[in-house]
């Protein structure tokens, strides 16, 4: 006789799921962290030329070559949010799924239990730090959420990327004289706008290769 799947059965693999994609949410930053830190570092040495030689500055290549590398730290930032966001999104399904098992605990917990089951601490129910502080001077526990941070750091390299390349693309649009935008007001929509196509871009491909979609309706 084939044995057959308990409710604690189900119950301790989506527990088991749950950490597992924790632990990959940090794993997965770590590997973007990587791609952003040799942006970052080559931005700097290409921005150290410039401070020995303001010259540099008004030169096409110069700001072809930051705008490339920002370019590149937008798309990896953009990946960082997705991944953050894409992990989140499963381990809080696991979350919720674990929390909904609690309303038929029937054959989950034992019969002695089913009656307190309110007071248990487990989770969704587990029992407050005695203190907890907003301050961060202070060493009190805080309600922070750790994968909430997480994303929070892809948006601000995503956000540092984006004045970087708008910055560099105006000063490409000044330097190269093009008819169409002789003023400093048009330099700047022209760079806003050429962002805004990379970005629009960058989000088709990234639609079209990363999202899973709804594994219900597959």
């Amino acid at each position: 006789m084939e044995d057959k799947l308990s409710y604690k059965d189900i119950y301790n693999e989506l527990w088991r799921c749950r950490d597992f994609e924790i632990t990959n949410l940090w794993q997965r930053s770590i590997f973007l962290v990587t791609f952003l830190t040799a942006c970052a570092a080559g931005y700097g040495t290409v921005v150290l030329k410039c401070l020995e030689n303001s010259e540099i500055l008004t030169k096409l290549s110069f700001n072809f070559i930051c705008l490339g590398i920002s370019y590149l730290g937008l798309i990896f930032s953009i990946l960082w949010i997705m991944m953050a966001k894409g992990s989140k999104y499963w381990y809080e399904r696991y979350e919720n799924s674990i929390c909904e098992m609690f309303e038929y605990p029937d054959e989950l917990l034992e019969e002695n239990l089913i009656e307190k089951i309110n007071s248990i601490p487990y989770y969704g129910n587990l029992k407050q730090p005695k203190k907890t502080s907003f301050f961060l001077i202070s060493s009190d526990p805080g309600e922070y959420s750790v994968s909430r941070i997480n994303c929070f750091i892809g948006v601000i390299c995503f956000i540092c990327w984006s004045i970087i390349s708008i910055f560099h693309s105006t000063l490409i649009y000044r330097n190269s004289n093009f008819s169409f935008c002789p003023t400093v007001y048009k330099q700047i929509i022209f760079a806003l706008i050429q962002y805004f196509v990379f970005y629009l871009f960058i989000r088709l491909i990234s639609f079209l290769f990363c999202y899973s979609g709804d594994i219900d309706n597959e």
